[in-house]
C-alpha cells in the first residue's frame, strides 16, 4: 500500500491515522498512510495480493501496533489502551478476515448466534429472535 491522504467529506474522524506505518520482519509492509473515517462512513480496502490490506485493517482493529505514526479512536492512541478496552473497541466494528470460516460441527443458527454468546450482551430470547 503506497503513501496517500484521503479527508474526511464533513465532521470530525472517529477512527483517524497519522504518518502510519508498519514494518513485518525487515520489510515496511505500510508507509505513510494518513486516513480519517467518520462515524457511519463506508470505507473498502482494494489492493493486490500481498499489498498490506489484512495488515492495515489489523492496525485498524488494533491487532497489530503500527512502527510509526499512530492509530486514534475517538481521539484515543490504540497503543495506550488496555486489551480490555480494545476488546470493548473490536465490538464496535464488523470484520472478516480472508481465512475466515464457519464452524463446520455447527448449525447456520448456532454460527449465527455464537459471537453473542461469546459476548454475553444479549438474553437467550434476544439471540434467538436475531437469529431466527
Amino acid at each position: 500500500m503506497s503513501s496517500g491522504t484521503i479527508q474526511a467529506l464533513d465532521g470530525p474522524a472517529t477512527m483517524k491515522l497519522e504518518g502510519v506505518g508498519i514494518f513485518l520482519g525487515q520489510s515496511q509492509v505500510l508507509r505513510g498512510i494518513d486516513l480519517d473515517i467518520q462515524a457511519g462512513q463506508t470505507l473498502v480496502v482494494i489492493g493486490e495480493s500481498g499489498c498490506g490490506k489484512s495488515v492495515f485493517l489489523k492496525l485498524l482493529i488494533g491487532l497489530l501496533q503500527p512502527t510509526e505514526g499512530r492509530v486514534l479512536f475517538q481521539d484515543q492512541d490504540l497503543k495506550l489502551l488496555s486489551e480490555k478496552r480494545l476488546m470493548r473497541l473490536r465490538l464496535k466494528y464488523g470484520y472478516l478476515f480472508q481465512s475466515g470460516a464457519l464452524f463446520d460441527s455447527l448449525t447456520v443458527e448456532e454460527n449465527v448466534a455464537f459471537p453473542m454468546k461469546q459476548q454475553g450482551i444479549v438474553s437467550e430470547e434476544t439471540m434467538r429472535q436475531r437469529v431466527a
